[in-house]
């Protein structure tokens, strides 16, 4: 039997393992009647145990476990082949229906990767409609769309024009544009310009501005109180934004003392794998540990694995290079606790207990996501990513007498109690972890005191 008509036959099995059995082994009691029909139609003369004989001991595909069971030789092969029945039988629901479970993971990257038959179109713009996609940023979602063959713009023009649907359905849409940065993708997101939802807008605005297509200037408001911006574009970061953070007085909880906060501006999202890139370049600085590790070196990822003195020579290269005359440098830790919940909040976005639409956290994920990904999660001021992802560097001692600087805002390994704003942790300035990262802050320069 040819490759061509044994993969007809093997297509039904791996999807039946995969959908109904879901196991990596069946017993042949139950995978020969599967095959029986598909084998009549390749080649009637063929019993399914001749078959499944054949198959495992001529050609290796399924391997025997034991006299009367099978198990595909490489799971990924099986993944594979059901991805290929379900292109052909056009099942898109079962790809929807199974987005966030593992054990689905490879069968919807293999899926969307496909051009013969070509099912990603369809599948992306029933997903983006879903409620599937009605909260965070799925990391899958976007490395479907990395990875698929063809992108056609259609679903995602289609998505970003319903403002019927839940605004969190275009946020993530808009992030899929961000991945395919095509000229036509970019002139979709200017349709968001005039999104009702401020988020919406808000990111839309981030991109093009990033991108080079929106004046930083046209989005720019003054506070009335201190005749300082609302918000700084650094030209340095690619236009990355800072947050003006207003001053205020209020007791830390560890510090369980009154403190006075001057105002200051913090990054939106922590430094991510792209800006850190271009340190490096500069500098010929020493590459983080993990920094060539897919898990943990995608562009929009977190920058992780690098010491509270990395970070600090990061702060020290934007303030020597800027050209709009502002000091760069780690937030204490009673600034960044009041930029997180002012005194009053129990987490960044209210006293609402953590969910996984609003933070990375408690292994679900496993990995820092992309910045940016839960915006429900946001302060009230937009600063992102301030509980869970990864652990922020503050430039605050944790004891006096030891050379331990504070840790802030939790991870996406930790329990949901990290994603208190008043959580803290602390390592020595030289250590580095998979879950450490940092936000910047920054004030005018020669006014360092505000």
């Amino acid at each position: 039997m040819s490759a061509t008509k044994a993969r007809l036959v093997l297509r039904p099995l791996a999807l039946w393992m995969q959908h109904e059995w879901e196991k990596d082994e069946a017993p042949a009691e139950k995978i020969e009647p599967l095959i029986k029909a598909r084998l009549q139609d390749v080649k009637p003369d063929t019993t399914p145990a001749k078959f499944l004989e054949n198959i495992r001991d001529r050609a290796g595909v399924l391997v025997g476990a034991g006299a009367e069971a099978y198990t595909f030789q490489h799971k990924s092969f099986r993944e594979f082949l059901a991805a290929l029945e379900i292109g052909n039988k056009k099942h898109i629901d079962l790809l929807v229906n199974n987005f966030e479970d593992d054990w689905w993971r490879e069968t919807i990257l293999f899926a969307s990767g496909m051009t013969s038959p070509e099912i990603f179109p369809e599948f992306i713009e029933v997903f983006l409609k879903s409620e599937k996609n009605l909260g965070s940023t799925s990391p899958l979602l976007l490395q479907t769309v990395q990875e698929a063959a063809d992108r056609p713009l259609a679903p995602f023009e289609r998505v970003i024009r319903n403002k019927k649907l839940a605004w969190q359905k275009r946020y993530n849409t808009l992030q899929c544009l961000k991945i395919i940065n095509s000229d036509q993708a970019k002139g979709l997101v200017q349709i968001a310009l005039k999104d009702p939802e401020p988020k919406v807008k808000r990111f839309a605005e981030q991109l093009l501005i990033e991108w080079q297509m929106l004046e930083a200037e046209s989005v720019k408001t003054i506070d009335q109180q201190t005749g300082f911006l609302n918000i700084l574009f650094n030209s340095i970061e690619d236009n990355a934004e800072y947050v003006f953070i207003p001053g205020g007085t209020f007791t830390p909880v560890e510090l369980k003392k009154s403190v006075t906060i001057k105002p200051f501006y913090l990054a939106k999202f922590p430094v991510t794998n792209k800006l850190y890139r271009k340190f490096l370049e500069a500098t010929k600085r020493e590459k983080p540990w993990l920094w060539d590790e897919k898990k943990y070196n995608q562009d929009q990822q977190p920058v992780v694995a690098l010491t509270w003195d990395d970070a600090v020579a990061y702060c020290q290269w934007l303030s020597e290079n800027s050209k709009e005359k502002y000091q760069f440098r780690l937030p204490m830790e009673e600034e960044w606790e009041w930029a997180a919940g002012r005194g009053e909040r129990k987490y960044p976005w209210g006293d609402d207990p953590p969910n996984h639409d609003r933070a990375n956290y408690d292994k679900k994920v496993g990995y820092p996501t992309p910045v940016g990904s839960y915006p429900a999660g946001a302060t009230p001021d937009g600063l992102m990513d301030m509980a869970g992802n990864v652990w922020e560097w503050t430039a605050s001692v944790h004891e006096q007498g030891k050379e331990w600087r504070v840790l802030r805002g939790g991870s996406y390994f930790n329990k949901p109690t990290s994603l208190f704003c008043s959580a803290r942790s602390g390592y020595p300035h030289g250590y580095w972890d998979f879950s450490y990262g940092f936000r910047v802050a920054c004030v005018p320069r020669g006014n360092l005191a505000i």
